[in-house]
Formats: structure tokens, sequence, C-alpha cells
């Protein structure tokens, strides 16, 4: 359900990019990614750790005041940060029809806050993860049948839109929901051992995969920043809406067990899954950048299906990734992730560079950022691996890199004929 979940979410997202594709031009989706990249950073402030600590949170008796203080922070600073980053992209241009169409954004962070108490209590319990897929379903489904129709008359105003319809009706929904309490154990260090580290390691994870971004948003056109953004949302919105609800699950489960065992057994097979799903999506978005995209988008979009299969193959380093991170985190080992987030952003500086100057050029780098990466944090777990699990992730991420140059070539054999 959890992977359910996040499919739905991601997927309308991803729906509406390449809608938005069809109907403007790289500009006008680079200055929506923009504010969505402020977003990001929002959600790398508190938002996404409220959703992993609170989990855990309820464990204790003094966690359910933790919840609801940190979310009434969430939804303060998401709507500063939200609000920032559109006063910048409307004052680029002087542009007031801009920043009517991205104002629906602002309110976001605000409406995801009110439902961050409930929404970390059901992530407890399998009857909660069916009611937040419902829930995530329902909202998508009618924010896009609303947003849709409005696209080739206002663009960015109804992508803007179907986000706010879409956690709204999510909001209510899953106010709806009851779960009963259970013994509470003493009150623990919350802010200090669990917000704080995971925030540090939430921020830096941001950073290791959105400081490219950043950097191109501020060394490049909103143009570049656009056919890098489809790129993105084409290569990675799939395979991460899986590896995210996979690694909500895990974690999830990770949280409400005490034996260890049984803790590795969730790490081992949350990658074994992670790694298998998302090479299939890898396949599946290289067939579709090769053959079904170019029919539906211009020639002014060219570079980004071009790229969009390089780019899918992090998604299935990311894949291990985040499960080794999230299994890392709930172990209480937070600080040993520290030193390969510092690489991680070190290395993301330099694909934010060489994304300024190809795309291509910057998509190798990412893929080589996440090789580095993946060896940091494989060393960390390596006692709760087994063999198996070892061989698994070299196979499935050798074919990965062999079906992104399969796909160059096939670009290149076109540009030959």
């Amino acid at each position: 359900m959890s992977i359910f979940e996040r499919i739905i979410s991601r997927g309308a997202t991803a729906i509406l990019t390449l809608l938005l594709a069809v109907f403007t031009g790289p500009e006008t989706v680079g200055k929506y990614a923009t504010v969505i990249l402020a977003m990001t950073i929002h959600q790398a402030l508190t938002d996404s750790v409220i959703r992993q600590v609170g989990v855990e949170a309820w464990n204790y008796s003094n966690g359910p005041a933790f919840v609801r203080r940190s979310a009434v922070i969430s939804g303060i600073s998401g709507v500063v940060i939200v609000a920032s980053a559109t006063g910048l992209v409307a004052a680029s241009d002087f542009s007031w029809e801009i920043l009517l169409k991205v104002l629906p954004l602002v309110l976001v962070p605000v409406v995801t806050a009110n439902y961050l108490s409930i929404l970390t209590k059901a992530q407890r319990t399998p009857t909660g993860w069916k009611a937040i897929a419902k829930a995530q379903g329902i909202a998508s489904v009618v924010s896009l049948a609303v947003a849709v129709p409005l696209l080739p008359v206002i663009d960015i105003g109804a992508a803007s839109l179907q986000l706010l319809i879409a956690e709204t009706l999510f909001l209510f929904l899953i106010s709806k929901h009851s779960s009963l309490g259970g013994d509470l154990e003493n009150p623990a260090p919350l802010w200090r051992n669990y917000y704080l580290p995971t925030a540090l390691s939430s921020v830096l994870g941001w950073s290791q995969s959105q400081l490219e971004r950043l950097i191109l948003v501020l060394l490049s056109s909103p143009s570049t920043v656009g056919i890098y953004s489809l790129a993105i949302a084409v290569a990675r919105t799939a395979s991460d809406a899986i590896t995210s609800g996979l690694v909500n699950a895990i974690r999830s489960q990770i949280a409400t067990e005490r034996s260890v065992e049984l803790r590795q057994f969730q790490l081992r097979r949350g990658i074994r899954i992670g790694v298998r799903v998302s090479l299939l999506m890898q396949f599946g978005i290289t067939v579709a950048c090769l053959f079904v995209l170019p029919l539906i988008l211009d020639s002014s979009w060219s570079e980004a299906l071009d790229v969009a299969p390089i780019f899918a193959v992090t998604g299935v380093f990311a894949a291990v990734i985040w499960v080794t991170s999230a299994y890392i985190i709930s172990d209480g080992q937070s600080n040993r992730l520290i030193t390969a987030q510092v690489v991680g952003i070190a290395l993301s500086l330099l694909c934010g560079y060489l994304l300024n100057v190809s795309l291509m050029a910057g998509a190798l780098m990412c893929i080589f950022r996440d090789v580095i990466g993946l060896i940091l944090r494989l060393y960390i777990v390596k006692d709760s691996l087994d063999r198996k699990s070892i061989v698994a992730v070299v196979a499935f991420l050798a074919a990965a890199i062999l079906l992104g140059i399969g796909s160059q070539i096939g670009f290149f054999a076109g540009s030959v004929s």
C-alpha cells in the first residue's frame, strides 16, 4: 500500500509535467520547476523529517506533542521558503501573471502540516496504509480531473492548482482515519536523538540529490532548467515513487520491530525488491524515450529525451541508497552517513557545473556520484547483508549501466542513419 500511495502521488505530478511540456516550452517548465525545487528544500528541512521520525515518535509518551509542534514549524517555514521562491521567479521578468499562477503552491506546506500527525500514526498499521493509499488515489484523480482541462488555458497555474487540490483533498480524506493508541514508553529526547540527526541526514541527502539542480538554476537559463526537469521527471518519477513507497514500508516495519535479525531481513528484502523493480522501470523509460515520447513532444524537447535514459540509471542506484539509508537511520546510526553524504554533496556540485556545460556530461557524473555513495553506504551495513543480497545488487546495477549505455548506442545509430 505504501508503494501504491507513492505511485499515485508522483504519477500525477509526472502526468502534469509531461502535459505541461506538450502545451508550453522549456522556459515555462523551468520556472515552475524552480518553485518546486524550493518546495523540496522545505520538505528536506521539515516535512520529510517528520514523516520519518514521526513513525518512531509514537512509541514514546512525549511523541504526540512532538509531532504537533514540529508540524506547526513545518507549515510556517514552508510558506516562507516557497513564497520567497515564487517572488524570485516572478521578479525575474516582472511578471504578475507568473506570480498568480504559482501562488497556490505557497499554501501547500500549510495543508501538509495539518495532516502530518495523523499520517505518521496511520503509517504504523496495515489499515492505515490502506486508508492512505485510498485517500491519495481519490485526491490525485480528482485534482487531475480539475487541472488537466485548464492546462491549455493557464498552463503552470493548472499544475499549481493540481498540487494544492490534491493535498487539500488528501487532508480531508485522511482526517477520517482513526487508529488505536498503544502502550507508550517513557519520554525520549526526540528532538536531540531523532529529529536533529534525521534533519541533518535529510538536508545532506537533499543536497546530494538536488544540489545539482540548484546549481543549474543559478548558472543556466530557465529553458535549460526546463529541459533538465522534464528529463528527470521522465527518468525518475516511476522508480522514485516505488522506491519511496518501499522505503516508507521498510521504515515502518523496522520502527515497530525490536528483533535485530528481522530488521536485517527487512533491509535485505528491501534491497532485492528495490533493484528489481527499478531496473524494470528503467527498461520501460528507455523504450518510451526511444519510441513513444518523440511522437508526443516537439523537437525543443529532444535533448531531454536523449539524456533521460542515462538519468534513469541513477534511479536503480537510488533504490539501494535510499533503503540502506533508511535502515541506517532507523538503527540509530545517522552520524555514520555524514561522510557518504558530504562526499555526495561535493560530487553534486561538480554535477551541477557539468549539467550547465552539457546535460549528458552532467548525467554521467551523477551516475559516478551514486556509485561512490552506494559503496560508502554498503560498507556501513555490510554486517547486515548476506552474499545473496550483495550478488543481486552488483548484478542488477551492472545491468542498469549496460542498459543506459545501450540506449545511447541506439540514439547514436539513429542519428547516423
